[in-house]
């Protein structure tokens, strides 16, 4: 492979070289047969949508095998089978349970020669929510949770019980102020 390559074949053992036997005249020799993968030199990276830098598995196939790895940097390009998926995580968890990172795009690509493949992570948190009213009467209309998740608006009736959604980093979230009697 010379420098600048981005497509190389290699032995099906991950071997550089194979010894092979010659055969003198008068002799039974058996056939060598020797299988090549073709393979691409591929980058990945990952880009953040609301801060964080989370650790991206990515799993794909090298040398016939299913390979993890984890954040492959845009500095360390790697090899993989030509025409193999890239697949990334839908969703990387945080350092707690009520942060993650899910996946806007794409969950899978296609290897190519030289490709650059970037997934895109939306950082989100857990809004957990309840209400109760005190001191009131009943009828009461419930209240609505308004936020963003993946860059769209979403609404939640909220319950007496606790409720959780996602919630994209950075961005605004409301929920109903005053609560109004049912029928009015």
């Amino acid at each position: 492979v010379g420098t600048g390559a981005t497509t190389r074949y290699v032995f099906s053992n991950g071997a550089s070289s194979m010894l092979v036997t010659t055969c003198s005249a008068g002799t039974t020799c058996a056939d060598v047969s020797l299988s090549y993968y073709q393979q691409d030199l591929v980058t990945s990276s990952v880009v953040t949508i609301g801060g964080g830098n989370p650790s991206a598995p990515t799993t794909y196939t090298a040398l016939g095998k299913s390979t993890d790895s984890t954040n492959p940097s845009a500095s360390s390009p790697f090899w993989v089978d030509h025409g193999s998926q890239l697949a990334f995580d839908t969703t990387i968890l945080g350092t707690s349970l009520s942060e993650r990172w899910l996946l806007i795009s794409p969950s899978s690509v296609a290897s190519a020669p030289g490709a650059t493949i970037t997934a895109s992570y939306q950082h989100q948190f857990a809004l957990t929510s309840s209400f109760l009213v005190t001191g009131g009467v009943d009828g009461y209309a419930t209240p609505v949770l308004t936020y963003t998740t993946s860059s769209a608006n979403s609404s939640v009736v909220i319950g007496t019980q606790s409720a959780t959604v996602w919630a994209d980093s950075g961005s605004h979230w409301s929920i109903t102020n005053p609560l109004t009697t049912e029928g009015s």
